[in-house]
């Protein structure tokens, strides 16, 4: 960081979590911040409801707690509660049914997931290095050159619909899984890969949330931060002002600025940013989809014979509209009575069910439950995230190299939808002031 009397004028455009990092750290650094949010709360898609049975997340329900979540958090004076530490089991629906996601050696030659065939292929495909010289392939084409088909089908592909929502088939191998593409186009195998990313790790994180939700990060970063908030100001108009300085006009009023960071949507970026970002990188932004989603929350009285788990995921050629269903209760039981099961399901796209009705009868086979559920709340959530197609990294970095002097972008579509790559973005955006 710079001497306290070079800093300057910082506007944090968008009030999101890819705003609010940011925006506490350089204000903690002593550079006079203030954020500009065109809706009236800060916190984007992380908005936690306390409904009278249980408190329902529709946006991220946890983060992993890496060491620099850590240390803000300390920051913050927030305590998290971590996910429960006895549980074990992730699940995989197929023909019907749960399977367990075999995640040790033992697990793995004794599970019923995969046919003896596929699981000799897959120790195998440990230790061949895998021919990739393109500059990017889609998700589907890149692992189906490592693993396989079953191994694709059945796990790879619920695995990025739990995270992107997305369809493997279009979502960037290079933006979605950089190291371990890298390390396969280099020549490495996959066992000396998976050794290269878990190195990358200091420790190991863990999931967790807050006792009254994620919302609790929003408001606790509210009340340690310095900048000041403007909201409900919406962007008219953003210029070069004297001196190498940014003249930024709201609605009502104007200021001016040393440096700006955008850390609203990619389109929204692209709409405020016309005159300041190259019309190349604008055009980029543009371009980048965003999956709608549909969030189902459902509170049951927990089944005695209930199997505890994370969660099961379903992989798309089981032709079901549900993408996967999380058990929060299983994951954080501190947080909600005893004897209760409280589950969020998912679903994005063309996968969006019109009639929930159907959707109780598959639920209630994937749960174990019979009947309506004590509590069913959904939200259909439009433009929710980001899609990486391919070229997606290198088209970023392009874009970085072309920003004016200054100027920053920030976002979930940039290197990563998840908290932590939120984070990872944050922490080498400060390194530039």
């Amino acid at each position: 960081m710079k001497d306290s009397k070079e800093k300057g004028a910082i506007a944090v455009i968008g009030g999101g979590i890819s705003g609010l990092l940011p925006a506490y750290y350089l204000s903690k650094s002593g550079y006079d911040v203030k954020v500009f949010e065109a809706k009236n709360t800060l916190g984007g898609w992380i908005v936690t409801e306390n409904s009278e049975v249980a408190p329902l997340e529709w946006g991220p329900n946890s983060l992993l707690v890496t060491e620099d979540w850590k240390n803000l958090l300390r920051e913050l004076e927030v305590s998290p509660i971590y996910v429960n530490s006895k549980l074990r089991s992730r699940f995989i629906w197929k023909d019907g049914r749960k399977y367990e996601l075999p995640l040790s050696p033992i697990n793995f030659l004794t599970s019923s997931l995969l046919s003896a065939s596929t699981k000799w292929k897959l120790i195998l495909s440990l230790f061949k290095a895998h021919k990739v010289s393109e500059e990017d392939l889609s998700v589907r084409d890149f692992f189906g050159r490592i693993f396989p088909e079953d191994v694709v089908e059945d796990i790879i592909n619920p695995f990025l619909g739990g995270i992107y929502a997305g369809d493997d088939r279009e979502l960037s191998a290079a933006a979605c899984f950089p190291i371990l593409f890298d390390q396969i186009k280099g020549g490495s195998n996959l066992l000396r890969a998976l050794r290269v990313i878990k190195s990358g790790s200091k420790h190991r994180a863990r999931p967790a949330s807050f006792k009254n939700g994620m919302r609790e990060l929003i408001e606790a970063l509210k009340s340690k931060m310095l900048p000041k908030f403007c909201l409900g100001s919406r962007i008219v108009n953003i210029e070069k002002g004297a001196h190498r300085r940014w003249r930024l006009e709201c609605e009502t009023e104007s200021f001016e600025f040393d440096a700006l960071i955008f850390a609203t949507p990619a389109v929204t970026t692209s709409e405020i940013s016309r005159g300041i970002l190259d019309e190349r990188d604008r055009e980029f932004l543009k371009s980048i989809c965003y999956q709608d989603m549909m969030v189902w929350h459902t509170v049951w009285k927990k089944p005695d014979d209930f199997q505890p788990g994370y969660g099961c995921l379903i992989p798309r050629r089981e032709d079901m509209k549900i993408l996967g269903s999380l058990w929060v209760s299983e994951m954080f039981p501190s947080r909600f009575a005893s004897g209760l099961l409280v589950s969020a399901q998912f679903y994005s796209g063309e996968r969006i069910p019109k009639d929930l009705e159907v959707e109780l009868e598959v639920l209630n086979r994937i749960l174990g439950t019979t009947g309506a559920p004590i509590l069913s709340v959904s939200k259909r959530l439009n433009h929710a995230l980001p899609q990486f197609g391919l070229g997606h990294r290198e088209r970023v970095a392009e874009l970085r190299k072309r920003l004016p002097p200054n100027v920053f972008v920030a976002g979930n579509y940039l290197d990563g939808v998840g908290l932590n790559s939120v984070m990872k973005t944050t922490q080498e955006l400060i390194k530039s002031f």
